[in-house]
């Protein structure tokens, strides 16, 4: 499968409209070109994503996975923001809550999960000056790509203090 067939079928898995899967389509060769070195292609897309108290999908962030980089599309339905850190062996912390969920089991529709990160390169400028950090938002079925992001690439990439 291409990155293209492989971000459609996990668009469609968690059951994002067309628009939504449209936009990230578009933002994938502008990211390639622009944020990426030669030779780093995109392999992985996450859409950071929760159900509000109105029962609500709410689309927060776009993630994009290379062997070496994490990208983040800020509010990737309207504006176009976009960061990029390594995440190689640059992992310091990983903090993780589930709810209704019991991993490795399969997620519904009540299943949620929050991870947070923080990577150990340090942030500079208008950022803070600390560590740059994630916080990667499933529910639903979207847990299950949470999960196997967080076991695939974000643990095995925890660096010693």
């Amino acid at each position: 499968m291409t990155v293209r067939e492989d971000v459609m079928a996990y668009i469609e898995d968690i059951g994002a409209s067309e628009v939504v899967s449209g936009r990230v389509l578009s933002i994938i060769p502008m990211l390639e070109s622009l944020l990426l070195p030669e030779g780093e292609h995109i392999n992985r897309a996450f859409i950071n994503e929760y159900i509000d108290g109105n029962g609500s999908r709410n689309y927060e962030s776009l993630w994009f996975f290379t062997n070496n980089f994490a990208m983040e599309a800020h509010e990737f339905l309207r504006r176009d923001v976009y960061d990029a850190v390594l995440f190689t062996s640059n992992v310091s912390y990983i903090r993780t809550e589930f709810s209704a969920f019991s991993p490795p089991g399969e997620p519904d529709a009540q299943s949620r999960i929050s991870v947070n990160v923080s990577f150990g390169t340090p942030a500079g400028g208008d950022v803070g000056g600390g560590a740059n950090f994630a916080i990667f938002k499933a529910s639903g079925v979207n847990c299950r790509y949470l999960y196997a992001i967080t076991r695939e690439i974000l643990v095995v990439n925890l660096i010693a203090p």
